[in-house]
């Protein structure tokens, strides 16, 4: 399944409980341009390479019609019409799927993974279960300092939410409490969004969100399995819950996001000050700096080596660093422009000379 066909299909389950007030929105298009970076051998390997992971998206609303565009295909939901449409512009083709197909082909999936797992359990119960050797806690928290700045011609305002996710070890009889602890630490999730409440394309998501209520009014909703597939790890609905109760009140589209996912070794305190500071520093730039020292001081105990009984007595040999945090990965997503002016029917519809395909 396509990243964006599984985030479409999750916004049709899911969306009758997203309905906000009443609103009137006019036609929207605007620009958001996103890029990923990433450390370690992963970001050294697409630096060699010359990988790059920016995307540019191109969102038209109008009414009840939503339509996305990068540089090889498309997306629309027609609301009226109760379907989803995906346009390759490579091979001019289009493939369409109604509302009611797209949750009966969810459901689906849920019975397959019913039966996997089912078939998993009946196979872990003629062998014993392995130790488990970790166990993690979630924890969730936003801050809003109340700095505001214009994005893209608009007022945002920065809001920070941050998500823990701490593995705790289980130490085993056979090893000792060094090697339990080798397996410990936590990832922080650090997300920076500026938010708006005055950007057109945030009154027109509303007005969609009461279309997509009344639309699904008449096609049958998740069943029992579907939900139940939620629910395997009651960690899962807990760490929902906790995230739904800190959100509570933020309002607005993100204009911008700076999304930092950042390793913290056991023992060591999540700075966010050093996280934001290095913000705008590439992750790529960081690897390299840190081979350069490295060689710099393997040189330098070289040189040390051989003319220590010439130059006098030879340095102490450097302690071991201690451990720090390190930022593994960082997403970037701003809105660079937007226009309200009037969009065509045309728009929305599929190109002539496409052919449809089936799913």
């Amino acid at each position: 399944m396509s990243a964006r066909y599984a985030r479409l299909l999750v916004l049709l389950l899911t969306a009758a409980w997203l309905v906000p007030p009443s609103v009137v929105a006019q036609d929207v298009r605007y620009t958001t341009v996103s890029r990923g970076e990433f450390g370690g051998a992963l970001g050294r390997w697409m630096k060699l390479f010359g990988g790059s992971s920016e995307v540019t998206e191109v969102t038209s609303i109008k009414g009840g019609n939503l339509r996305t565009d990068t540089d090889d295909n498309s997306t629309m939901l027609d609301l009226g019409a109760r379907a989803f449409t995906w346009m390759d512009h490579e091979t001019k083709t289009y493939m369409t799927m109604t509302f009611a197909q797209a949750v009966e082909r969810a459901n689906a999936m849920v019975e397959e993974m019913g039966d996997s797992l089912a078939a998993a359990k009946s196979e872990m119960a003629e062998e014993p279960p392995p130790p488990e050797t970790v166990r993690y806690e979630v924890h969730f928290s936003t801050d809003r300092p109340g700095k505001k700045q214009k994005i893209a011609g608009y007022e945002a305002e920065q809001v920070f939410l941050q998500v823990d996710i701490e593995a705790i070890p289980i130490r085993q009889p056979d090893e000792t409490e060094e090697e339990a602890n080798a397996r410990a630490g936590t990832l922080v999730v650090l997300s920076e969004l500026w938010l708006s409440t005055t950007f057109p394309g945030y009154a027109a998501k509303q007005a969609q969100a009461e279309m997509w209520a009344e639309a699904l009014g008449s096609t049958e909703g998740p069943s029992k399995e579907m939900v139940q597939a939620y629910q395997f790890d009651p960690r899962i609905q807990e760490g929902l819950e906790k995230l739904a109760e800190e959100t509570k009140g933020l309002e607005g589209e993100a204009l911008r996001s700076v999304t930092h996912v950042v390793s913290v070794p056991l023992g060591v305190t999540f700075d966010r000050k050093a996280v934001l500071k290095d913000a705008d520093k590439k992750l790529t730039d960081d690897v390299a700096d840190a081979a350069a020292n490295e060689a710099k001081n393997t040189a330098t105990g070289a040189v040390s080596g051989i003319t220590g009984g010439l130059f006098g007595k030879k340095k102490k040999e450097p302690e071991a660093p201690k451990p720090k945090q390190g930022t593994i990965m960082r997403l970037k997503t701003e809105v660079t422009d937007c226009s309200t002016a009037a969009l065509a029917d045309a728009v929305f519809t599929v190109p002539a000379g496409y052919t449809e395909r089936t799913f």
